[in-house]
């Protein structure tokens, strides 16, 4: 699913994966929000990484101000 294009593409795709029986996601493109990371989590309660998160939280750890 494009984060750029269709907007029932992400919840298409929570479909086709809960079909698989996936482990977890992870959203590979900044585009993804965290509105769509969460309509994935909801959808398939397994763990969802999303590449703004991962960056953010990478940044946060560099600069000493990650969370306890």
């Amino acid at each position: 699913a494009s984060p750029y294009l269709d907007p029932g593409g992400v919840a298409d795709a929570a479909a086709e994966l809960a079909d698989r029986e996936v482990d977890a996601v992870v959203m590979d493109c900044i585009g993804y929000t965290e509105s769509m990371k969460a309509r994935l989590f909801g959808k398939l309660a397994i763990p969802v990484v999303s590449a703004v998160g991962a960056v953010g939280r990478e940044a946060a750890a560099m600069l000493g101000r990650e969370k306890s």
